[in-house]
């Protein structure tokens, strides 16, 4: 029962960063689902460099607070059109 607090746990902890995230950098979209996240930018009016920048931002911020509750990530990028 215990593990299964825990992972309760981790996985409020990382919704909850979906809200954060949004709240930081509104021109990215968010999908969280069970233990993965998709983030992705919305404004087409910025310039490439400016949409890494706060993708990279996010990610940043999201692997940080993940990281100081003990809660290890793992991470794949892609980038450019698809």
């Amino acid at each position: 029962m215990m593990n299964q607090n825990k992972a309760w746990a981790a996985l409020n902890y990382f919704f909850n960063l979906d809200y954060d995230v949004l709240q930081i950098h509104p021109d990215l979209r968010t999908l969280f689902v069970s233990d993965s996240g998709i983030l992705y930018c919305h404004n087409s009016q910025q310039t490439e460099r400016e949409r890494l920048h706060d993708l990279i931002s996010a990610i940043h911020n999201i692997n940080t607070s993940l990281m100081s509750q003990n809660y290890l990530t793992k991470l794949s990028i892609v980038f450019g059109d698809f």
